[in-house]
Formats: C-alpha cells, sequence, structure tokens
C-alpha cells in the first residue's frame, strides 16, 4: 500500500507460498489490493470471513496447534486460512463459524 497521511486501520497479512502468494484483508482494503494487483491472475477470492487472533506465550509449548486444531475440527468447523507469526496464530473461518471458534476458544481458557 502507498504510504499517506492517512491512517489505514484494519487486518492486512500476505503469505508466499512456492507457487501462489494469498492476501487477507478486511473488507474496506479489498478493492485497494484489487487496484494493486489488477495486473495479476487471480486463482480465487473468499468473501464473508472472520478471523480470530490468539497471542502464545514467548515459549514454545509443544503440540498447541495440534490441540487447538483437533478441537475445532471436531466441531467440524473449516479453517479457511492460518496465519502464525513466533508469538500468534490467527485463524480465518466462515463467517457463520466464528461465534463457535470464540465460544471453543473461551472454553479453554476456562479450563486453566
Amino acid at each position: 500500500l502507498e504510504a499517506s497521511s492517512e491512517l489505514i486501520d484494519g487486518f492486512c497479512t500476505v503469505s508466499q507460498g512456492v507457487y501462489e502468494s494469498n492476501i487477507v484483508v478486511i473488507n474496506s482494503l479489498a478493492d485497494k489490493v484489487e487496484e494493486i494487483f489488477k495486473d495479476e491472475t487471480q486463482l480465487f477470492k473468499m468473501e464473508g470471513l472472520s478471523s480470530v487472533t490468539l497471542r502464545l506465550p514467548a515459549f514454545n509449548v509443544p503440540g498447541a496447534y495440534y490441540f487447538l486444531l483437533k478441537k475445532i475440527a471436531w466441531e467440524n468447523i473449516n479453517i479457511n486460512e492460518i496465519i502464525s507469526t513466533t508469538n500468534e496464530i490467527t485463524l480465518v473461518v466462515s463467517n457463520e463459524d466464528i461465534d463457535r471458534v470464540f465460544s471453543l476458544l473461551m472454553s479453554f481458557k476456562k479450563k486453566k
């Protein structure tokens, strides 16, 4: 995105694989992204998505992703995209599933 004095508040992440790249943005940035990449081949576009981000401990917890993703899979919830950094993970799901995902995540917190 071109730098400007206008502050844009929102979610944007880019991941690059060997053969393709994924760009995940909030609705208000979608037109700008399409304009920037108008000369590129768009393979797929998904709309009607929501995300939830979890902050992870600064130390590595073996099996943390497995435990989290297993519970979501058991609830038959499809994860459209997983975005992770060293200390956070973002799960992108359909709008219809976000409440169930959030409830599941909150149930983990209650079990502490």
